[in-house]
């Protein structure tokens, strides 16, 4: 049961790829001289948000990873 499917692990694949295109926004937003000061908070405040996401999701697929490599490393628990 400890096991992504295929399906799990294209949606992590899309959530960090829609994560990455938004923290592009955020930069190249930040890098227009016109922005308020209100404006550029939120820009920063959401920026610090995605950052976090994908934190949490390179988090998960190192989950995955770990977990995938143990499940077969185990020994197999019907031969005793």
């Amino acid at each position: 049961m400890g096991r992504f499917t295929t399906s799990e692990d294209e949606r992590v694949d899309w959530e960090i790829e829609v994560t990455r295109e938004a923290i592009q926004l955020d930069w190249a937003e930040l890098a227009r001289k016109e922005l308020t000061a209100d404006r550029r908070r939120a820009v920063r405040e959401h920026l610090s948000m995605c950052n976090e996401a994908m934190k949490e999701l390179r988090n998960r697929v190192r989950h995955r990873e770990i977990s995938s490599k143990l499940a077969a490393t185990r020994p197999d628990q019907g031969s005793k």
